[in-house]
């Protein structure tokens, strides 16, 4: 019997079969495109709504606007580079999947 710290295979089951995405399951383009598009939605509405309630940004609370003094361009950039980091990670991590629980 294994002790607390050691585990046998046959504590972990059978996870073979527990791999989400696999070459022939395209299931995760769909989850891709539904995370990526509320992510845009997400950061395209907050500006909007920051546009509509301070358009000369003198109540925002951004770092980059309120300390550095940006403007616009600062919320606008990092805005792009950030959630496309985000979507490529995302698109990394979904579409070539690694399993990590040994196979029994």
């Amino acid at each position: 019997m294994p002790t607390s710290m050691q585990r046998s295979n046959s504590d972990y089951g059978n996870r073979s079969h527990d791999v989400k995405h696999t070459s022939n399951n395209q299931d995760w383009r769909r989850e891709f495109i539904t995370l990526a598009s509320l992510l845009i939605m997400t950061r395209v509405l907050d500006g909007l709504i920051t546009y509509a309630i301070t358009p000369d940004l003198s109540r925002e609370t951004n770092p980059l606007v309120s300390i550095f003094g940006f403007g616009w361009a600062g919320p606008i950039t990092m805005t792009a580079i950030l959630p496309g980091a985000v979507i490529w990670l995302n698109y990394q991590s979904l579409s070539s999947p690694c399993d990590n629980f040994p196979h029994t």
